[in-house]
């Protein structure tokens, strides 16, 4: 199973779309499930990047993180997301990032949050 963080935003939405599509089974977090509609074959579950607690249920039995996390605390949000993957044996994680994120024009917020985020993935270890 496939789990999509950010799975209500456009991007997010479209990855669970894809996903399905190619049959995979997926599991899509999101801070308000009542509010989400997607189609039945998705699982939804609660979990907020603050709430270390609702990730590592977010990860259990996941094989598979597709990351999608926006705004300054990136780092720390990724960060979380490894510890409870790691808890969790998850396999890999995907982020979704930024052109030129690791580049040497890192005085752009963005593209320092980004990188900071990546770079936290990398630290895990997981491919």
């Amino acid at each position: 199973m496939i789990l999509v963080t950010g799975a209500t935003g456009n991007v997010g939405r479209e990855v669970v779309a894809q996903l399905l599509d190619a049959g995979e089974s997926v599991r899509a977090m999101t801070r308000n499930p009542a509010k989400a509609h997607f189609d039945p074959r998705v699982q939804m579950i609660r979990g907020d990047f603050d709430d270390s607690g609702s990730l590592l249920e977010a990860v259990e039995s996941i094989d598979s993180i597709f990351s999608l996390a926006l705004g300054p605390h990136i780092e720390l949000y990724e960060t979380r997301l490894v510890e409870a993957a790691r808890i969790a044996r998850v396999l890999r994680i995907v982020k979704l990032s930024v052109l030129g994120a690791g580049g040497s024009d890192e005085a752009d917020g963005v593209l320092a949050w980004h990188s900071a985020g990546e770079s936290a993935i990398r630290r895990s270890d997981m491919a």
